[in-house]
């Protein structure tokens, strides 16, 4: 988790105020680890659009591609391990033996997903959206899915 204060940077020979940026603070001491850019309101809609429209290209490489992927991330987080405990102990605050103790859960996990994806995804296909209004079934019992009820 990051610990972000928002800022504006300015460019100095122009004299003007640049992008919007945010900057990361270890909660441990109040040293500034980083400054990342801020993302406009639009920049967030166009990825998740782009995330949304992947998402058929991900359920269309069945269960042994996404099982793939799975062992690919989890092999780039095992080998940048000794970095990400250091970057997770910095911004979270927390000792680095607890940190890499959170990378290694995360470990376990993607682990008991890669191992259960053909029990957990197949023959499966999540909903692409429930919203208000949206007719489920739950239980044996259908539902009507409502705002405010």
């Amino acid at each position: 988790m990051r610990t972000a204060l928002s800022a504006y940077s300015e460019v100095s020979s122009a004299g003007k105020v640049g992008s919007p940026m945010l900057i990361v603070i270890a909660p441990a001491d109040g040293r500034v680890i980083d400054t990342v850019p801020a993302h406009t309101p639009a920049s967030v809609r166009d990825a998740v659009d782009r995330l949304r429209d992947n998402s058929v290209l991900w359920r269309s490489l069945g269960v042994v591609g996404r099982v793939h992927w799975l062992y690919s991330f989890r092999n780039w987080l095992q080998d940048n391990r000794s970095g990400l405990t250091t970057l997770l102990s910095l911004e979270t605050g927390k000792p680095e033996i607890e940190a890499d103790a959170e990378l290694a859960l995360t470990l376990e996990a993607l682990d008991h997903y890669r191992t259960n994806a053909a029990e957990f995804l197949g023959g499966r296909m999540p909903q692409a959206s429930l919203r208000p209004g949206t007719a489920m079934q739950l239980g044996g019992r259908r539902l009507r899915a409502e705002s405010g009820r």
